[in-house]
């Protein structure tokens, strides 16, 4: 048992800092974990679109509608549903137009 949680806490601190973003979220939407590179790309899309910081699909909407309507209507044991898919938007950040790009792999996996 000392060995099991000896690998979660290793794990949980490799999610935490690996180097690219990584959300948890509940059926929602609801933000359960993101890791420290995932807030640091989504913290500005949250201020410019002045949306919840504690909901993704929202967010998900502004960038790419279609993932979000693909994590709803897929079983929720689907696993990998989406592979490196690249998703490009614009956005207003201090009165200035920036375009973001970004690639999602999607699992999904509610129990």
């Amino acid at each position: 048992m000392e060995n099991q949680v000896r690998t979660e806490h290793k794990l949980t601190m490799i999610m935490k800092h690996v180097p690219v973003g990584l959300a948890e979220i509940d059926r929602t939407g609801r933000i359960i974990h993101l890791n420290l590179k995932g807030e640091s790309y989504l913290k500005p899309i949250f201020i410019a679109t002045d949306t919840s910081s504690d909901n993704l699909f929202p967010v998900l909407d502004c960038i790419a509608p279609s993932i979000t309507n693909k994590i709803n209507t897929t079983a929720d044991d689907a696993g990998q549903i989406l592979t490196n898919e690249l998703h490009s938007f614009q956005l207003c950040f201090g009165g200035e137009k920036v375009e973001r790009h970004f690639n999602f792999t999607v699992i999904k996996v509610f129990t």
